[in-house]
């Protein structure tokens, strides 16, 4: 089933990013506890499409299976070592998702 979500997932953000006519910012929510090499996958896959202008990773502060949010994010960082148009952001709401939809009603236009 995660698979399927995976193709799936790719598929509707293709779709997307051909239909965008100005650089998009990729929001990616989640605990990421831990990172792996799927999420990995998908934010180099979004980070080198043209019409991508930043992959900002937000993760939320639950602690999930002893792992902390800042373990997460310095896993991140060292593997986004040579992406240089994604970051990680640590964010202040329990729900990451939540924390997209604040920053989509919050960004200014064109972002």
């Amino acid at each position: 089933m995660q698979k399927v979500m995976s193709l799936l997932s790719n598929f509707l953000a293709e779709a997307f990013l051909e239909e965008a006519t100005s650089k998009v910012v990729v929001l990616m929510p989640g605990g990421f506890k831990p990172p792996h090499g799927g999420h990995l996958d998908l934010v180099k896959r979004y980070a080198s499409h043209p019409q991508v202008q930043e992959v900002r990773i937000l993760i939320g502060p639950k602690e999930r299976d002893g792992i902390t949010r800042e373990q997460s994010m310095a896993v991140w960082k060292l593997l986004l070592a040579g992406v240089s148009n994604a970051s990680v952001e640590a964010v202040q709401q329990d729900n990451p998702l939540l924390a997209s939809y604040k920053y989509i009603e919050t960004a200014p236009p064109g972002k």
